[in-house]
């Protein structure tokens, strides 16, 4: 060893000269001032958030103006309402909706997205620590110019912490936390509205085949008609004309030109089912059942409006990005405020790499830097009303979600509550026409009834079952509605 490597060796030995102790005693004023530093930076300026005065109002709101005095509570079997709008069909639609969808598998994804912002914004708090490893070899010349090759050898680990003094990391990690958490519920708003518009679908087709089976029963009994008005005509009947005939005829072939546009109907609303569950076009069509059929009518307490703060995913998304709105103020404030780094690093050298981690033979170094932004042109102070302007977006739209879930539920109480009289109503209408069409059905072939008399009964016929069939649907949405309002359950739905 030379003697400047004796030197240099001397110079590192622990604890053996004043300015080593001097540097060692600086260490430890810098690992205080870290201290204090990270007590300050629980200290964040994010504002408070301010509850909109409309959601106060809905929270004390004593309960809905078209069931006012029902009770909270919950029924398990009501999770899986789907089933009792399609049954086991539209049970095995609603998981391959969910395996297959194409707008559920984006929202998926965006979730995933969220979550790994989240664990980013997590990352900025922590010290970030680099280790770096080289290797040399040069070839110098003396002063008689002879040539020789060295080699030299090195390692090193550095380490930098951000203190976060002013809580600017800190709301940013609670920023992305709370915006992951309203991508998961509005993950499952997307799911639940792509249910209901698949329970829609199924309800639309249902009664869609409901009506083609009306349309084709419809023809047929105007084919009789025909058929009958044109034997009496024949064997000579007084009461039966040419013109009754021709009227006869002309009630059948509208009756036969009204199938075709209704299976076209049909055709085209399973062909859209396909399109929800990613089947190639025709997959439905060929399994499909459609036993639309009403349950008794149902008693649905649906709990205080103040519940569907919480319930409603798409409301409780709405407050949590709002919040996290909040949380980006604060990243703006601390933004225009110092910031205090810390930098540590070790490293070795030597020409020989077997004795490359010589502890006597070491470089350590600990820094601690200060930043404060002095002109940006305006730009820190543009983000930070941008961040409030976001905040108050974001308060109003809270707001509004949840009014509209308030006004979403007395509109759907409202429709379930006129189809379900409608339809009792319209039961009895049908059992009326059908006696009346019954008598004079057995009145005209007694010859004692105009044939007109027998056109116009089951024009009336067709048109109480088609009110049935439509009322039914309305009455199955309404109530599919009324899930949806409630955020993914009825409350203690029972059957009177």
């Amino acid at each position: 060893m030379n003697d400047s490597m004796h030197k240099d060796h001397e110079a590192r030995l622990p604890a053996a000269f004043p300015e080593e102790i001097s540097r060692r005693g600086a260490a430890v004023r810098w690992l205080s001032l870290f201290s204090s530093a990270l007590l300050f930076s629980a200290c964040a300026f994010v504002p408070p958030p301010e509850i909109p005065e409309t959601v106060d109002v809905i929270s004390a709101a004593p309960g809905y103006s078209t069931n006012p005095r029902v009770k909270n509570g919950v029924s398990a079997d009501q999770l899986l309402w789907w089933r009792k709008i399609g049954g086991a069909e539209l049970a095995s639609w609603v998981t391959r909706l969910k395996q297959h969808n194409f707008e559920l598998a984006e929202a998926r994804e965006r979730v995933v997205q969220a979550n790994e912002f989240a664990k980013q914004a997590r990352s900025g708090r922590l010290p970030r620590v680099s280790g770096d490893l080289g290797a040399s070899r040069n070839r110098t010349s003396d002063l008689f110019g002879k040539f020789d090759w060295g080699d030299q050898y090195s390692a090193g680990l550095g380490a930098s912490l951000d203190t976060d003094i002013f809580g600017g990391l800190r709301a940013a990690e609670r920023s992305a936390i709370l915006s992951a958490e309203a991508a998961r519920l509005n993950y499952i708003a997307t799911e639940q509205r792509s249910i209901e518009a698949l329970a829609r679908a199924w309800v639309g087709a249902a009664a869609q085949g409901s009506r083609l089976a009306l349309a084709r029963e419809n023809a047929e009994s105007f084919r009789v008609t025909y058929n009958l008005t044109d034997e009496r005509h024949r064997a000579g009947s007084a009461n039966t004309t040419a013109s009754d005939v021709l009227i006869a005829r002309q009630n059948l072939d509208a009756a036969l030109a009204e199938i075709p546009a209704v299976e076209a109907q049909f055709s085209a609303q399973l062909l859209a089912i396909d399109q929800q569950l990613a089947h190639t076009p025709g997959t439905i069509a060929r399994t499909f059942k459609g036993e639309m059929s009403v349950s008794p009518r149902m008693t649905v307490p649906v709990g205080f409006p103040a519940a569907l703060l919480t319930a409603r995913p798409d409301v409780a998304a709405a407050e949590l990005s709002y919040r996290s709105a909040l949380q980006d103020v604060g990243t703006a404030r601390a933004d225009l405020l110092p910031k205090l780094s810390l930098n540590a690093s070790l490293s070795f050298q030597n020409e020989n790499a077997a004795d490359l981690f010589d502890l006597d033979r070491y470089i350590a170094n600990l820094a601690a830097s200060l930043t404060q932004p002095v002109f940006q042109g305006g730009l820190l102070q543009s983000r930070l009303r941008v961040e409030k302007s976001r905040a108050r977006e974001l308060s109003t739209a809270y707001a509004r979600i949840a009014l509209n879930a308030f006004s979403q539920v007395e509109t759907a109480l409202v429709r379930q509550s006129g189809a379900q009289q409608q339809l009792e109503q319209l039961q009895k209408t049908l059992l009326t026409a059908e006696d009346s069409n019954r008598l004079v059905q057995d009145r005209y072939r007694q010859g004692l009834q105009p044939m007109l008399a027998v056109l116009e009964t089951q024009r009336g016929l067709n048109s109480a079952k088609q009110n049935i069939i439509a009322t039914e649907q309305a009455l199955l949405e309404a109530r599919i509605a009324l899930h949806l309002s409630l955020g993914g359950s009825w409350f203690g739905a029972t059957p009177d």
